[in-house]
């Protein structure tokens, strides 16, 4: 996935996929639960497993849905609270290796809505769901990305070219940037031939700086040698920085939402749009990086750290991408990501939507609308 950056599934039969699917023999399929803290939304307890010969479904683990003693049930009594015309097509996303992350994107949606009092009643339009609930409605827009799990490339890669480099940098010891990541099965062959001559010309006196850079086909490495006395038994390499991503990713989100928006423009009447975004395995965001692009820049913040830390910050209509008059119907972005025994989740609200107040709320940690200011000014703040 060139230079990090998450890739959506189709949001409609028919469109090109340019999301590559996630290992199909062990990946996670529902959360099945709500939490109490509403950090951790649920622990995962069920597993696409592929069978031979079919894709299929098969419980692996137990015990999160009251009263269902196996995974198998827990899917079950899962895709039997949606409607059927729901239930059968979020199955068959399941049941197929390059839509099976959008399948658990759904379930993921309906369930947490579900917390908030919220029912499925049918498609709003192909791959969106309608949900109505004690607030009014709302349309779920499930989507699946598929992040790198190393930043830097697949970790014997790395491994390949830290090799490769202890031969070439002499005594010294050196600082390695990779600012993309390493293609799979990399071969580090050219970018050691580079730092060869580039050594070689130090040492004659014919280069005097101390970093360089090798730039070509994908690859993109920064090189910078230390003054810190490289001691015996001791690796040459100091520290490794890998690519940051979250700009790029949020960029590729951006232009999605947008695109969410105009799908859902034509049928906006039957409730707003939440976008439900699962990322697999983490979306490694910061918080700047999502309130930059969502919001735009603040227009004051305030920050209180210590034993009750609480951050909120002051937004200005059209900043950021959420004040763009084409997301005047979008209630609220819900991110998940997996994580070792659950899903992780939290929100980002839309104070400019005309209509937000139909859609359920995020139960656990959201970006939300403290308070409204004069001129489509908002103050939002963490919850707790």
């Amino acid at each position: 996935m060139a230079g990090g950056a998450a890739r959506p599934e189709a949001f409609e039969a028919g469109e090109s996929s340019r999301l590559q699917c996630v290992d199909p023999m062990l990946v996670p399929a529902i959360s099945v639960a709500f939490m109490a803290s509403g950090e951790r939304i649920c622990r995962i307890g069920l597993y696409a497993a592929v069978m031979p010969g079919k894709h299929q479904p098969e419980a692996l683990a137990a015990g999160h849905i009251a009263g269902c003693s196996s995974t198998a049930e827990q899917l079950e009594t899962a895709l039997a609270r949606l409607p059927s015309d729901v239930s059968g097509v979020v199955r068959a996303w399941l049941e197929h290796p390059r839509q099976a992350a959008r399948g658990r994107s759904a379930l993921h949606g309906c369930e947490i809505a579900r917390a908030r009092g919220y029912e499925a009643v049918g498609f709003a339009a192909r791959g969106l769901i309608h949900v109505e609930g004690p607030e009014g409605a709302a349309v779920l827009a499930p989507l699946a990305f598929e992040t790198l799990a190393h930043e830097a490339g697949l970790l014997n890669d790395q491994r390949r070219l830290r090799r490769a480099l202890e031969g070439v940098v002499g005594d010294e010891r050196y600082v390695l940037h990779i600012r993309r990541p390493l293609p799979a099965n990399f071969d580090p062959e050219p970018v050691i031939q580079a730092v060869a001559l580039w050594q070689h010309a130090r040492r004659r006196g014919e280069y005097q700086g101390r970093d360089a850079i090798y730039e070509d086909d994908g690859v993109h490495i920064e090189l910078a040698l230390t003054d810190v006395p490289r001691g015996e038994a001791e690796a040459a390499l100091l520290v490794q920085a890998n690519p940051i991503p979250g700009l790029e990713r949020m960029s590729v989100v951006g232009s999605i939402l947008l695109r969410l928006s105009a799908l859902h423009e034509r049928i906006h009447h039957l409730g707003p749009l939440i976008p439900v975004l699962t990322a697999e395995p983490a979306w490694r965001l910061t918080r700047g990086h999502a309130e930059q692009v969502l919001y735009g820049t603040a227009r004051s913040v305030s920050a209180v750290g210590g034993g009750a830390p609480s951050y909120s910050a002051v937004h200005e209509k059209p900043e950021g991408l959420l004040g763009d008059p084409a997301c005047k119907h979008l209630a609220a972005v819900w991110w998940l990501e997996s994580c070792t025994d659950g899903v992780m989740g939290w929100s980002h609200e839309n104070p400019w939507c005309m209509d937000r107040e139909r859609a359920p709320k995020y139960p656990g940690r959201r970006y939300e609308v403290a308070e409204a200011l004069e001129l489509d000014r908002f103050r939002l703040r963490w919850t707790a």
